[in-house]
């Protein structure tokens, strides 16, 4: 699962650091249903990323998956378990906790050279 995940990581910051930003951005979301099939199958059969317990993994995953979503709100309404399991790992105590603390800061999550994910937004 955690080389899934470096898989889709690399190719989104890819698209964010290009000056094609656009156009990659657009096949990225075309080609999004078919990358999260795995991760479907994954979470309608286990709860976590590695099973049945909460592990590193999951944070990476869940980073994944919100930055994603970030970019466009509607992107796992064919992936109900992976949905699911976005809203479970985004409402676990210590992200909630994190998230909602003076020091979190929602964007940016990409640096100024970025197309995408570079302004201030808390």
């Amino acid at each position: 699962m955690e080389g899934v995940v470096t898989d889709f990581r690399q190719v989104v910051l890819t698209m964010w650091y290009s000056e094609d930003f656009v156009q990659l951005a657009e096949q990225f979301f075309k080609d999004l249903p078919a990358m999260l099939d795995d991760l479907e199958a994954h979470f309608r059969k286990y709860e976590w990323a590695g099973g049945s317990t909460l592990t590193y993994v999951d944070f990476a995953v869940g980073e994944w998956l919100n930055q994603v979503e970030l970019m466009k709100s509607t992107c796992f309404d064919n992936h109900p378990a992976v949905k699911t399991y976005l809203k479970k790992f985004s409402n676990l105590d210590k992200v909630v906790s994190h998230r909602s603390s003076p020091s979190f800061n929602k964007f940016p999550i990409t640096s100024k050279k970025a197309r995408w994910g570079n302004q201030f937004e808390r």
